[in-house]
């Protein structure tokens, strides 16, 4: 799990010490990309949590922004905390880019920790090109330690109704993936 960037820190649960080398190497990979990205948070949040954090984070850079559709004692909960980190000075035109991220992101705050943790999920599967490691360590960062079903309707059921394993499947057969394992030589 991607704990932050500064300094840059992960933790390994006991049971991922004791299981399967590959899944343990895939998670630390898709980790390490989370704290390179400085996403760490975004990462380990829950969907749910995601558009108060989001909403906090950018009421900070824009105080004038009223955000809608946002549990109002969760928001000022988590910008009270967020405004304590807030640096003294900051350059003119972060209040402008903050509403520009706001605009753009419309109301899919929710999405951004698949999109984290897919980008760090297509990372680690290049590194270790196998697909079924990739699902169970899916699985096991999710909290299921039993992990997918191993064959059969149920793995495709389970592949269609979890969003990062759907995505990485869809990506194991594109074409920029079979591009860049030529490139890298695999």
């Amino acid at each position: 799990m991607p704990v932050g960037s500064h300094p840059p820190q992960i933790v390994l649960g006991a049971s991922l010490m004791a299981g399967d080398d590959d899944v343990r190497r895939f998670l630390v990979r898709r980790a390490l990309k989370a704290v390179q990205a400085r996403a760490s948070a975004l990462s380990r949040s829950a969907p749910i949590d995601l558009l108060p954090l989001v909403s906090a984070y950018l009421l900070l850079f824009a105080p004038d922004w009223q955000p809608t559709a946002v549990d109002p004692a969760k928001l000022y909960d988590v910008h009270a905390r967020l405004l304590k980190a807030k640096p003294k000075r900051l350059d003119d035109d972060v209040g402008m880019l903050a509403l520009e991220v706001i605009g753009s992101l419309g109301n899919r705050a929710s999405t951004l920790h698949t999109v984290v943790n897919g980008w760090g999920n297509r990372v680690a599967l290049l590194a270790s090109g196998d697909l079924s490691v990739a699902f169970t360590a899916i699985a096991r960062a999710a909290g299921h330690a039993a992990g997918p079903a191993p064959s059969g309707p149920e793995r495709a059921t389970w592949i269609n109704r979890n969003a990062e394993a759907r995505d990485l499947a869809v990506f194991s057969v594109s074409d920029a993936y079979a591009e860049v394992r030529s490139k890298l030589g695999i």
